[in-house]
């Protein structure tokens, strides 16, 4: 695949804020990473934190540290650890706050629109141009990790959004798992095949297993605006908003439809809810990670990712995973030597067949088709056609404000027009505001 990605993501950040991108600078020198700026011994001291809590992500970044302090012994490094969500947020506003943030940061693309405003994240262009290596990331998850031109995060493991499905269910119902959906139209005759009920009329099955309620629904909202030919809910170069064009308004009235028809209704925060890893749902929209995490147990073998359900556009979601420098930090040369060492070819691919994420570097491609054959290739295009949240500072309203209509639209407290309209009227407020 040549360098064409157009992936462009966001994860949650909860905290809005209201400032416009800064230029490439170091930040505000009153918050100094002082863990960063420690010793013991000869050693210098570098601070490590990642996002999340996995037992093999850890592993497999502890080798890195385990080879990196090898060969730089001049450096010590304290891994740190915390939960996606409020957590990690609670532990980087903290952390920069009292001027103890930690000198790499492993984080997501949607922070960069509320950090990099906020003097966070340092600017790394002056770093990376003599950095051979980065003429190995495709050119757009390096735009991705940009603003204005400018690189403030090295790409590491991208978060692509697949069509998925249950092959025994669609067995069961009298469809075809070799020829899936690929129209809406298509996905919603499957959708009402598929769906069972209990002799109360409680809906036990159904299709397509689309969330109804909790955080970050939106991301469906967005698949299927963008098939249906919006950019994105927002366009982040001119802060125009999207979300409530026609066509995004009809995406929600068709996600409606589906709702009508039947669905094994959850929250979309509560990952034992979900009725396609429980199999009580026969299509769903997962990632990587979530694919390989479910097709084990009953689900082993019976689950298989498709193209996406849009013949003219399949375009989806798909989030970026960075390596971030505090702008703050005492040991700016250190950390950018390990942030190097991560992000280098061996260690990205200890990372690849580690965590079983698709690359972000062109040398690494091959080898990854190679050992994911049948999933690979389904997952580089959904990367390639994929876009995330927008990298603007007020993203989290947009987010919130998106899961509220939604919410609206479903629970018939509103219509689809006019939950987003009304939405897009707080979010102009917020953009005016700034």
């Amino acid at each position: 695949m040549k360098k064409k990605w157009k992936v462009v993501l966001s994860t949650l950040l909860t905290g809005t804020v209201l400032m416009s991108a800064a230029a490439c600078s170091g930040g505000n020198e009153d918050l100094v990473a002082e863990k960063g700026g420690g010793s013991k011994g000869d050693k210098q001291k570098l601070v490590f934190l990642r996002a999340g809590t996995e037992d093999y992500k850890k592993e497999a970044f502890m080798k890195m540290i385990e080879g990196f302090e090898k060969e730089h012994p001049e450096y010590e490094v304290e891994y740190q650890e915390a939960p996606w969500g409020d957590d990690f947020e609670t532990k980087l506003n903290t952390g920069f706050a009292s001027g103890t943030a930690a000198d790499v940061i492993h984080y997501s693309l949607s922070s960069i629109g509320a950090r990099v405003p906020m003097g966070q994240y340092e600017c790394l262009d002056d770093y990376v141009a003599d950095w051979g290596d980065m003429a190995d990331f495709y050119d757009s998850v390096i735009e991705s990790g940009s603003i204005g031109g400018k690189v403030y995060g090295i790409p590491y493991t991208p978060d692509a959004r697949m069509f998925a499905i249950n092959t025994e269910l669609f067995e069961k119902a009298g469809l075809n798992p070799d020829n899936p959906p690929s129209t809406w139209e298509e996905l919603k005759e499957a959708h009402e095949k598929l769906l069972v009920k209990d002799k109360s009329g409680n809906v036990t099955q159904c299709g397509f297993g689309l969330p109804t309620s909790g955080a970050n629904i939106n991301q469906y909202l967005q698949i299927f605006a963008m098939q249906n030919g919006v950019e994105n809910l927002v366009d982040e170069s001119n802060d125009k908003i999207l979300f409530n064009e026609p066509e995004a308004v009809g995406a929600l009235n068709f996600m409606k439809e589906l709702k009508d028809i039947g669905l094994v209704e959850w929250d979309n925060t509560q990952s034992d809810q979900n009725p396609f890893h429980n199999g009580t749902a026969a299509m769903t929209i997962l990632n990587e990670n979530e694919f390989n995490s479910i097709n084990t147990g009953d689900l082993e073998g019976k689950i298989k990712m498709v193209p996406m359900f849009s013949e003219e556009n399949s375009a989806t979601f798909c989030g970026m995973h960075f390596m971030f420098m505090n702008a703050n930090s005492k040991q700016k040369e250190g950390a950018w030597e390990l942030m190097k060492y991560m992000c280098s070819e061996n260690s990205m691919n200890l990372w690849m067949d580690t965590v079983g994420a698709a690359p972000v570097r062109s040398s690494l491609e091959k080898p990854y088709l190679e050992k994911n054959p049948e999933n690979g290739p389904r997952i580089m295009e959904a990367i390639e056609n994929g876009k995330g949240t927008p990298k603007v500072p007020y993203f989290n309203s947009v987010l919130t404000y998106v899961d509220d209509a939604m919410e609206q639209v479903y629970y018939d407290q509103s219509n689809a027009k006019t939950a987003l309209n009304e939405a897009a009227e707080k979010v102009q407020e917020e953009i005016d505001n700034q």
